[in-house]
């Protein structure tokens, strides 16, 4: 995918990137490639050509008393570590939410003016209300900026073109042309 925005050196960044991740996995899964197939070798030793296909490694580790000790061992210490890694992980995600409840927003919460105009109100009314809510808050001298959003999405029930303006940027305008 090519992005518009991308220099040449920010795309020849990301494919070297893509090759180098693409390199490390094949690393790191290559000897997969060797160990499965030596696996089900016949032989006495594990090498290449193989003698012929058998499960003999299979049996031989599945009635072992040594290696389903081993392996019992290992599980239970990959459960400890789950264990350990999911309450660490926990109490991580925790702090980030309470940090992101607690945070300063920028604004000061107690200055700030909530108005619901309600769900079920015809969109020209909607724009209306907001709109004269806005010209009392920009001739108050106290007030440093006035802008509007919505909690729910406006639902326009009549037909027609609305006009509306960006409050931030006063120049942006447009209109919303809503059909049956």
């Amino acid at each position: 995918m090519v992005h518009a925005y991308e220099s040449a050196g920010q795309r020849w960044t990301r494919y070297a990137l893509w090759i180098y991740v693409t390199l490390v996995l094949v690393f790191l899964m290559a000897p997969l490639l060797v160990i499965v197939p030596l696996s089900f070798s016949a032989g006495s030793f594990l090498y290449f050509p193989l003698p012929g296909l058998s499960l003999r490694w299979y049996a031989d580790f599945f009635t072992s008393d040594l290696w389903l000790r081993s392996l019992r061992n290992s599980l239970m210490v990959i459960q400890f570590v789950l264990s350990g890694l999911l309450i660490i992980c926990t109490t991580i995600v925790w702090q980030q939410l309470n940090y992101m409840r607690t945070a300063p927003l920028g604004y000061n919460k107690q200055q700030v003016l909530s108005i619901p105009i309600g769900a079920h109100i015809d969109g020209q009314r909607a724009l209306d209300l907001i709109g004269a809510v806005r010209t009392l808050a920009d001739t108050n001298p106290e007030v440093e900026l006035a802008t509007s959003a919505a909690d729910v999405p406006v639902r326009f029930t009549t037909v027609g073109t609305y006009n509306y303006h960006c409050t931030l940027h006063p120049n942006e305008t447009g209109s919303i042309v809503v059909t049956q």
